[in-house]
């Protein structure tokens, strides 16, 4: 966490509706749920405690399964954040040994579609999670290894333009790209998993 964040002053009360929040989400995910349902709790969880302010919209995003926008009046054009979000046990989801997921696949599909086809150039991090565990990557680090690279880019783009299936371009196209690339990939890696005994206690002030 960066030092300034760490200066800023937070209110009691939003600690403990953001631990009531956390508390909610953990008991009602789902594994015997569909994907949709587990996602919701995703929606409602940051809506209720980060995204509480209205300018910011917490919401699906075409085939992006989820996405954060600064302005809502601009949610169509401009998401900044934008998710991956798989249910929780499943197999494409990426882990740290693996990044070569389905999961990944399609984070890089869709944030091509934005940063090289809509010149979206306000992204800020990209996240896949399985509702417990969030991979965060900063977007420089997309960029860098797959923005970048022009031919892949083209590639991946003209093949998705062209109308073939996206279980093409995930395996023939993306899938290469990530396994030559993913242990150059940096995140940040969080287990809401590991707050659990925390939230549980009367208080969480220290």
């Amino acid at each position: 966490i960066l030092k300034n964040y760490l200066k800023e002053p937070v209110r009691i009360d939003d600690i403990n509706l953001f631990r009531d929040s956390l508390k909610r989400l953990l008991n009602e995910i789902n594994e015997d749920e569909t994907e949709e349902f587990n996602k919701n709790l995703v929606i409602h969880f940051l809506r209720n405690s980060l995204y509480r302010d209205r300018r910011f919209l917490v919401n699906t995003y075409r085939r992006t399964d989820l996405a954060i926008y600064v302005d809502a009046a601009t949610q169509e054009e401009h998401p900044v954040v934008l998710f991956e979000v798989k249910g929780p046990g499943r197999p494409d989801m990426v882990s740290h040994d693996n990044m070569n997921k389905k999961a990944m696949h399609e984070l890089v599909l869709y944030y091509l579609i934005e940063e090289v086809e809509k010149k979206n150039n306000d992204i800020k991090h990209l996240i896949i999670t399985d509702c417990r565990q969030f991979f965060i990557f900063e977007k420089k680090e997309f960029f860098r290894l797959f923005a970048k690279n022009k031919s892949f880019s083209t590639k991946v783009l003209d093949a998705y333009n062209q109308g073939n299936d996206t279980s093409y371009i995930y395996s023939q196209i993306i899938a290469p790209e990530v396994e030559r690339k993913q242990s150059m990939l940096q995140y940040t890696y969080i287990d809401l998993n590991s707050f659990k005994k925390d939230i549980e206690k009367d208080s969480i002030i220290m």
